[in-house]
């Protein structure tokens, strides 16, 4: 039985302990996940490490029930459960109804982002309606829709202009407001010699964000134009948008590398949206996808202490099937350079699959 003196301030002291010690293997979560701050946590593992500040001693996984006595009394302190298997969020006992002895409560509190990843040949993306067909599929169902940068750089015969911008704005646009969608859809654009790195963010009214790279590569600087600082506006457009009371972060490629590298303070952001290039075949051009997830998204998500989703395009090979698009740092002050794809607390709730002749494509979709 669950000790009743554990208050809601026992259970903050233990998601910080983990946040700065981790979770054990034998103490992982396979069901349920309490939801805080953006980031998942074992429930009964919570309970275990709470009853330390309460009780003074850790509270032995034989001595409570996981399921509806650790999820409820969690609920009732007012923390959010989630059912990993079913996307069926548990945060209100006052509209709690019971099927097969479940509790499954109302969601009233979650935005969902979908990531966009993409297998072309080695020459680039040809330009179709994919995108379309991809928004209208998801636009009812997804917050945000995030393409990889430089998509529309391989799918039109000239470079980055004004032109290409208005465009898809006047494109996308229609689309949403057709459907009467929310869904602010984020995507790249490049000029055919990178010069140009942009990323531009569309709702049903037209154009809310809009950034330029800040952080180029070893091999870029001096050779592309890129922004003055991390929170350049272009074109009179802030990078950072607000979407149902959180704040998005839009970061080109290699911009969530300048993160935490110059270890940058987090602007007030709930999540950052990274748009990458792509990764090529070993030993042909940037390949290093796994190395990009480690250091390049684990890291960003560490230095501003929120989650970051991404999008990419893989040329010329198969998208990577434990690539994580969507990560959360958990591992306290440990180093990134020991993150695991195991480690990573958070994971798609659908994939949906698109395909044409020269492209497929694998949209996998989170809650946040």
């Amino acid at each position: 039985m669950i000790p009743s003196n554990i208050t809601k301030e026992n259970i903050i002291h233990a998601l910080e302990y983990i946040d700065r010690y981790g979770v054990p293997k034998n103490r992982e979560s396979t069901k349920y996940k309490l939801k805080y701050k953006h980031r998942n946590y074992p429930p009964k593992y919570v309970i275990s490490i709470a009853n330390k500040y309460a009780n003074k001693i850790e509270l032995k996984p034989s001595e409570f029930s996981g399921g509806n006595e650790t999820n409820n009394f969690l609920i009732n302190l007012g923390f959010k459960i989630s059912d990993k298997n079913q996307n069926i969020e548990y945060s209100d006992t006052s509209k709690k109804v019971e099927t097969n002895n479940k509790n499954i409560i109302e969601n009233v509190d979650r935005l969902i982002i979908a990531t966009v990843l993409n297998s072309v040949d080695s020459n680039g993306v040809y330009y179709d309606d994919l995108h379309c067909e991809i928004i209208r599929a998801l636009s009812k169902k997804s917050d945000i829709i995030l393409f990889p940068a430089g998509y529309f750089s391989y799918n039109y015969p000239y470079n980055y202009s004004k032109e290409i911008e208005d465009y898809l704005v006047a494109e996308i646009a229609n689309i949403l407001k057709e459907l009467k969608s929310k869904t602010v859809v984020v995507l790249g654009i490049d000029s055919d010699d990178k010069n140009n790195q942009i990323a531009i963010a569309i709702d049903k009214k037209g154009l809310v964000s809009k950034a330029r790279k800040f952080h180029p590569t070893t091999g870029e600087k001096n050779k592309i134009s890129s922004a003055k600082n991390y929170l350049s506006k272009e074109d009179g457009y802030s990078r950072i948008f607000k979407l149902e009371e959180r704040k998005f972060y839009i970061a080109v490629c290699n911009d969530i590398y300048g993160i935490s590298q110059k270890k940058l303070k987090n602007p007030g952001v709930d999540c950052v949206l990274n748009l990458i290039h792509g990764f090529h075949p070993r030993g042909e051009g940037h390949s290093g996808d796994v190395d990009f997830a480690r250091k390049g998204l684990v890291g960003g998500s560490k230095q501003w202490d929120c989650p970051v989703f991404a999008a990419a395009t893989y040329f010329g090979r198969n998208i990577s099937r434990n690539w994580p698009s969507g990560v959360s740092w958990n591992q306290g002050n440990k180093s990134v350079r020991n993150w695991k794809y195991s480690d990573n607390p958070i994971s798609s709730i659908k994939i949906k699959k698109f395909e044409r002749e020269l492209e497929k494509v694998e949209v996998r979709i989170f809650e946040l």
